[in-house]
């Protein structure tokens, strides 16, 4: 597991497991702040072909320039490889924050109110039973 640095606006969350990137984000987020995030997700992608995202929003203001620029680099570099995205938050955080990633993946996005982690990680996991079960087929 990879410790977060705690002054950065993008950190990892203990949830992080497998194939299921779980991170919090805060505050008004700007390049620096995907460092951990962009090394993470090499790795991950070096294991797994698509993986799910788990995305907590805590006081979360929006992107600066440079954040902006690097959230589209990133969407761009891993199009297609996001299976779903889970956003838990205020509701006036969390919508725009699901129409962000709505924008830029096919894959299923589901907001959940905030101090439900646990709900929406269960329900990452089941897209990923679901996955597993076709493939069984």
């Amino acid at each position: 597991m990879v410790q977060s640095t705690p002054s950065r606006n993008i950190r990892i969350r203990p949830e992080s497991r497998g194939d299921l990137l779980a991170v919090n984000v805060s505050g008004l987020v700007e390049a620096e702040d995907y460092t951990e995030i962009r090394w993470l997700l090499q790795r991950m992608f070096e294991r797994f072909e698509t993986i799910r995202v788990l995305v907590v929003a805590d006081d979360f203001i929006g992107w600066g320039p440079s954040g902006a620029w690097e959230r589209l680099r990133l969407h761009y570099e891993y199009r297609g490889r996001i299976e779903a995205v889970a956003v838990v938050g205020k509701d006036r955080v969390a919508e725009p924050l699901a129409l962000v990633w709505a924008g830029v993946t096919a894959s299923p996005v589901e907001t959940f109110p905030e101090r439900s982690v646990a709900l929406a990680t269960a329900w990452l996991d089941a897209v990923a039973r679901d996955r597993s079960a076709e493939g069984d087929r």
